[in-house]
C-alpha cells in the first residue's frame, strides 16, 4: 500500500513518515503517516493493509461509550505471573457492572443476563485452530484434521522404520559367514555389535540427510502450492531437529540390535554350517514385522476410503427427490 500511494522509491529511502493522507468519512480526514510496518507473513489471522488509531474518527455515535458494541477485536498482553482465571472474572466483573446495564436499557428488561455476552480469554496461538468465534479475521483452520493428518504421517513413518528393520535383520541373516569368519579369526563379541550397531547408523543417517534434501526440494514446492509461510521446514524448529535426530537414532539402534546381539552369540563352526540362515527365531521377528506393517497399511487404506465416501457424502448430499 505504501509503494501505491508514495512510490517505490519513497519507501525504499523511508520518506514517507510524517506525510498525510486522507481517509475517513468522504475522505475527508488527513491521516498522519507515523510509521511504516514490514509485510506481514503469510501465516498471520492479523492481516491488514493499514492501521488507523480509533482517536482519528470523531466519535459522533459515542462508540467510546457503548460496551455492547461488539466490532472490535482487543488483544491483551497479560505478563507472566498473571493469572488467567483472575483476569476472565474481572472481565465478567466488567459486563455486570458496564454492559449489563446497558443491555437492560436497550431490551427494556429488568433482568437481563450477561450469559450471553462475555469475554474470553483466547490464546493468540490457539486463534487459528482451535476459536470458533463469530466475526473471525481469517478463516479458522480445524484442529482435528490437522491432528488426523498428524497420526497418519506418524504410522507412515512407522511402516517405513518397520521395512527398514526388516529389511536389514533380513539382509543380516545373509552374512552369517561372514560373522563366523570373522569371530574364527579373531573378532570378539563386542567389536561384531559394535559393527551392526554403527553400520546401521550409518545408513539411517544418510536415510535422513537424503530425506532433508528431498523435503527441501518439495518444500519449495508445497509452499507456493498451500502459500508462502504455510509450512516451516522442520529444521527452523529446535524441537522437531532434534525430534527428527532421536528417530534417526533409535531406528538405527533397533534395525542394528537383532544382527548384533542374536548373530553374534553363537560359535563360529555352527555359523559357518549354514545353520543360522533356518533359525526360527530369526523368521519368527521377521513374520512379525510383516503381519504388522499389514495390519497398519489395512487401517490406513479403510481409514483413507472412509474419509473419502463422507466427504463424497457432503459434497454430495440426498436432495430426497
Amino acid at each position: 500500500m505504501a509503494i501505491r500511494y508514495f512510490g517505490k522509491q519513497a519507501v525504499e529511502q523511508n520518506r514517507i513518515v510524517g506525510r498525510y493522507l486522507r481517509g475517513g468519512k468522504d475522505a475527508g480526514t488527513p491521516w498522519r503517516v507515523t510509521a511504516l510496518i514490514e509485510d506481514l507473513p503469510a501465516n498471520t489471522h492479523l492481516q491488514f493493509e493499514y492501521l488507523v488509531s480509533s482517536n482519528s474518527y470523531p466519535d459522533d455515535l459515542h462508540r467510546n461509550s457503548i460496551w455492547t458494541w461488539p466490532v472490535m477485536h482487543t488483544y491483551l498482553r497479560l505478563k507472566d505471573q498473571a493469572s488467567l482465571a483472575t483476569v476472565e472474572r474481572k472481565l465478567e466483573q466488567l459486563v455486570e457492572t458496564h454492559a449489563l446495564p446497558q443491555l437492560q436499557k436497550a431490551n427494556n428488561a429488568t433482568n437481563a443476563s450477561n450469559l450471553f455476552f462475555h469475554f474470553p480469554l483466547q490464546a493468540l496461538t490457539g486463534i487459528h485452530l482451535k476459536s470458533d468465534y463469530l466475526q473471525e479475521m481469517a478463516p479458522n483452520g480445524n484442529a482435528t484434521y490437522v491432528n488426523t493428518l498428524y497420526i497418519i504421517s506418524i504410522f507412515i513413518l512407522l511402516l517405513a522404520c518397520v521395512n527398514y528393520i526388516n529389511l536389514f535383520t533380513a539382509r543380516a541373516t545373509l552374512r552369517a559367514k561372514e560373522v563366523g569368519v570373522k569371530k574364527a579369526v579373531g573378532a570378539n563379541g563386542k567389536q561384531l555389535i559394535t559393527q551392526f550397531l554403527t553400520e546401521s547408523l550409518v545408513l539411517c543417517s544418510l536415510a535422513t540427510v537424503l530425506g532433508f534434501g528431498l523435503m527441501q526440494v518439495f518444500y519449495q514446492g508445497a509452499d507456493g502450492f498451500l502459500g508462502k509461510g504455510a509450512l516451516h521446514p522442520i529444521w527452523s524448529s529446535k524441537q522437531m531437529a532434534l525430534m527428527g535426530l532421536g528417530i534417526t537414532a533409535i531406528v538405527g539402534l533397533l534395525a542394528g540390535a537383532y544382527p548384533a546381539l542374536y548373530m553374534t552369540r553363537f560359535r563360529p563352526l555352527q555359523v559357518l554350517k549354514d545353520n543360522l540362515a533356518h533359525g526360527l527365531q530369526g523368521s519368527s521377528l521377521r513374520n512379525v514385522l510383516v503381519v504388522f506393517q499389514f495390519v497398519v497399511s489395512i487401517g490406513l487404506i479403510t481409514a483413507t476410503l472412509v474419509v473419502n465416501q463422507q466427504v463424497s457424502y457432503f459434497k454430495n448430499p440426498p436432495t430426497g427427490f
